[in-house]
């Protein structure tokens, strides 16, 4: 797994960020992505409309990819 913007991994994370709270990626800002344990990682986010803040875990399933596992409101 890779932390760092512009890899595949990145992408993937970002994509399964956007899916959990369903916003599309070019409307939310991405304050952080990293590492959240053994197959697991977590962002923050922000949208840029509603400024609605997140805290998004998601897991790896091989095979599958990057599947959201929890979404937090944050205030």
């Amino acid at each position: 797994m890779q932390f760092k913007e512009g890899t595949a991994d990145w992408s993937e994370m970002k994509k399964a960020i956007s899916y959990a709270v369903d916003v599309p990626e070019s409307q939310l800002i991405f304050d952080f992505i990293g590492n959240n344990g053994n197959n697991k990682a977590y962002g923050n986010v922000r949208d840029k409309q509603s400024n609605k803040k997140y805290k998004v875990d998601i897991d790896w399933v091989e095979n599958q990819g990057w599947k959201p596992a929890s979404v937090q409101v944050v205030k």
